[in-house]
């Protein structure tokens, strides 16, 4: 395969080839299943696809012929479990050998039961609240620091997430390229907060919409940023939507007020050019003062001037404050001692091909 690119990208090879964009198929089976590809999937992988059964189960069988050599297990089985708390029973019962989660409840359990080995890494994904900064009053930038402040990050990771999470400080997950910690660091300060609302013009506070996902762990965070901005005469009406339908919602910015998951390959590209450039798809705030620094890294090949340019611009983007980095979640991952081999992916992916049983 011979990829000619129209100018440089520096990410290419760690983000574009490795993730979805960079698939390559097989042309016969897509000509011959059409639609029905994604049903009928064939690969040159260490296993081979058995059968689907909707809502009930995915079954891999073994490849024998797989180049670098058979995988040790001969059959893998995916059960979707939508309650965590019934696939908890199930992995303490024996019915499955490893289950990835998320809920904090279900953590907190889990980590201390004999029987059960909990294995975690902070994830690639940053969490954030996202502002529209074209509206009033959102278009101040004194406002959005102000909620910065008002919100108590402390109090969400702890007490409400569980430790499943850690606290936002970059707009970069610590695991990317480049992290720092180096940036305006907006502590949990009810004074600070209501001095820049007077500053602002908005010493009486105002009301405001903010949407989310009604996915976890937004049903339990979002409750307690209403409070918190109830402190500093900030009225919040709390909106949840399905999860898609936010998305497109606040991409589409008709949105004041509004949460953002990101989950990417961890190349700092994945999250400035996506979320902060005024072509990005994923930009719900309108931000576009770094477009230029931003193309600019994105064909810097020097590994080290490329990361300083990361660094400069999440000074200057936690510093405008278009969005509020509020935690990183974890990796989760509960298995039984007897699983063996099982690497805890960054993107929550399954490694079948180490991972075996020791019985």
């Amino acid at each position: 395969v011979r990829i000619s690119l129209k100018e440089p990208y520096a990410p290419f090879l760690t983000v574009t080839l490795p993730y979805r964009a960079g698939w390559i198929l097989n042309q016969a089976a897509v000509e011959k299943f059409g639609s029905e590809y994604g049903l009928n999937p064939i690969g040159t992988g260490p296993f081979i696809f058995d059968r689907y059964i909707p809502g009930t189960e995915v079954a891999l069988s073994v490849n024998k012929d797989y180049y670098a050599g058979p995988p040790k297990l001969d059959r893998i089985v995916f059960k979707p479990i939508s309650e965590e708390t019934v696939a908890e029973i199930a992995l303490e019962r024996g019915d499955i050998d490893i289950m990835y989660f998320r809920s904090p409840e279900v953590y907190q359990r889990l980590k201390v039961k004999k029987g059960i080995v909990v294995e975690e890494k902070t994830g690639p994904g940053i969490y954030s609240l996202v502002f529209n900064i074209d509206k009033k009053p959102f278009s101040d930038p004194r406002v959005r620091k102000a909620i910065h402040h008002a919100i108590n990050k402390d109090q969400i990771v702890k007490n409400i997430l569980g430790g499943i999470a850690t606290k936002g400080t970059s707009v970069l997950p610590p695991n990317f390229l480049s992290y720092t910690e180096a940036v305006t660091q907006y502590d949990f300060s009810l004074e600070k907060a209501k001095g820049l609302l007077r500053e602002a013009g908005f010493g009486e506070g105002f009301k405001t919409t903010l949407y989310y996902s009604q996915l976890s762990p937004w049903p339990l965070v979002v409750p307690v940023i209403q409070e918190d901005l109830k402190k500093v005469n900030i009225d919040v009406e709390l909106k949840g939507l399905e999860h898609a339908s936010l998305m497109s919602f606040i991409r589409a910015r008709k949105h004041d007020f509004g949460v953002q998951p990101m989950l990417r390959p961890p190349d700092p590209d994945m999250i400035f050019y996506l979320m902060f450039h005024s072509k990005g798809t994923f930009n719900a705030t309108g931000y576009r003062a770094e477009d230029e620094n931003i193309e600019k890294a994105r064909v810097e090949m020097s590994l080290d001037k490329r990361k300083a340019i990361y660094v400069q611009l999440q000074k200057k983007v936690v510093e405008d404050s278009p969005t509020i980095p509020l935690f990183y979640l974890k990796v989760l991952v509960a298995r039984k001692p007897y699983v063996k081999g099982h690497p805890v992916d960054l993107l929550n992916g399954f490694w079948g091909y180490s991972t075996y049983i020791e019985k």
